[in-house]
């Protein structure tokens, strides 16, 4: 794992426990921590409570969880620096239905980004980041994720 994130196991299970005690959403999405490793961070749902009319995932889902994947990874790499982090522009392309369970990966930027990131946020305070995401459904792409991310210290912000 990247000497900025947290070791693996210890990293996934933390997230997990954020997500669960401090957006509302997650739990009612039934969304949980898949993976976390060198390469990406993905995050997976159910099909059931994300139903929408015609028995697919709501749309609304396949954002929201990869709006999550990368909030996450930004999370991740700033946890225990005091900082609140927010989506500034996000931008999402649905190329076809999910029918069941769904994934987002988000894949971790190249060390030497997350690196200025994370020097960038400690120096000035608030530091921005671009992360994609895609959403998979039975082995293939649902829909594509671009998002801003803006992190910003905060005295009263927990990480």
């Amino acid at each position: 794992m990247h000497a900025l994130l947290p070791p693996r196991e210890e990293a996934a299970r933390l997230l997990q426990e954020y997500l669960e005690h401090s957006i509302p959403l997650v739990p009612q999405m039934q969304i949980r921590v898949v993976e976390l490793n060198d390469a990406h961070l993905v995050l997976g749902a159910p099909l059931a409570p994300n139903r929408n009319h015609i028995g697919t995932v709501f749309g609304g889902s396949l954002n929201g969880l990869a709006t999550l994947s990368c909030w996450g990874l930004v999370w991740l790499l700033l946890h225990g620096r005091g900082a609140q982090i927010v989506i500034r522009e996000g931008n999402m392309k649905f190329r076809r239905p999910a029918t069941s369970e769904f994934t987002a990966h988000c894949p971790l930027p190249p060390p030497d980004v997350q690196r200025q990131f994370v020097e960038q946020f400690q120096r000035r305070g608030r530091a921005g980041l671009d992360l994609e995401a895609e959403v998979h459904c039975n082995g293939s792409r649902v829909a594509e994720f671009q998002g801003n991310f803006v992190a910003i210290r905060s005295a009263k912000a927990e990480t």
